[in-house]
């Protein structure tokens, strides 16, 4: 009886011991998540500009249609303006939502204020800073994203790796405009040559 006693004291003692814990991190861990990702891209600001402004081109390097290539998307308002949006419904993520062009600084900033409504509600900003270097044909371009969470979403989202998962994905993203600006910028770089020569 005495053993018995002993080990469920015990028990009771490790279990108010975590429920301690995960209480205290509910508190003091922050509710703001912050993930900042950039490369290195051989085109120009101008070019990438053009590709994340306008919303009509956000499926060519979008993280998201590569793993629902499926996926239904429309754009209402003037697309490449503030106020445009991007509206999808995935298939095989059977995810749903949308994302506003909130703020422009032509050639240098975008930002998307996205509205995710399922699988799970949630408001993320997605910022996209164009840096141009002294040469006028490289750009370091960065994604930051910012989420707003309440307690005790700011611990869950830390034990089902949140910030690994949007920083995989903002990496994809990178690469994907990376990719294809670098390509456009070699054609037009070919281009003007043969152009010269042909006058």
């Amino acid at each position: 009886m005495f053993l018995k006693m002993k080990t469920l004291t015990i028990i009771f003692l490790l279990v108010s011991s975590i429920g301690a814990l995960v209480g205290l991190a509910v508190w003091l861990l922050p509710t703001t998540m912050v993930v900042e990702t950039e490369t290195t891209v051989l085109a120009p600001a101008p070019m990438l500009y053009q590709k994340v402004v306008h919303l009509g081109q956000f499926h060519t390097w979008s993280p998201w249609i590569m793993k629902d290539p499926g996926q239904r998307h429309h754009i209402t308002g003037t697309d490449g303006t503030i106020g445009s949006q991007y509206h999808w419904d995935g298939v095989a993520e059977k995810g749903s939502g949308s994302q506003t062009i909130a703020a422009i600084i032509p050639n240098k900033e975008v930002r998307m204020d996205c509205h995710i409504k399922t699988p799970y509600e949630s408001k993320p900003t997605f910022t996209y800073q164009l840096q141009p270097q002294q040469d006028g044909s490289t750009t370091v371009a960065k994604v930051v994203f910012t989420l707003e969470m309440g307690r005790p979403f700011n611990v869950i989202s830390r034990l089902i790796g949140l910030r690994a998962e949007i920083e995989a994905s903002n990496v994809l993203a990178l690469q994907n405009l990376k990719r294809i600006c670098e390509a456009e910028a070699l054609k037009a770089a070919v281009r003007q040559p043969l152009a010269a020569n042909a006058q």
